[in-house]
């Protein structure tokens, strides 16, 4: 399975919930850039959010840049 791929399975896992690159991180096994290059594709895709300032589901940290699953 691809990166792209995995990110997808992984957020539409967890429907309604926010993740910063760096938890995606941690999920998909990969290094941050090419996760950064990745989150920021699946803006453009149907049913995925970019969220521009928020609290992370999985970290809680307060990111300026979140991704989600419509």
């Amino acid at each position: 399975m691809e990166l792209h791929d995995k990110i997808a399975a992984f957020l539409r896992s967890k429907k309604g919930g926010r993740y910063c690159d760096a938890c995606i991180l941690n999920e998909v096994g990969a290094d941050l850039e090419k996760v950064h290059k990745q989150t920021a594709s699946l803006e453009n895709e149907s049913g995925f959010l970019s969220v521009k300032r928020g609290i992370c589901s999985q970290c809680h940290a307060s990111k300026d840049r979140l991704l989600r699953v419509q």
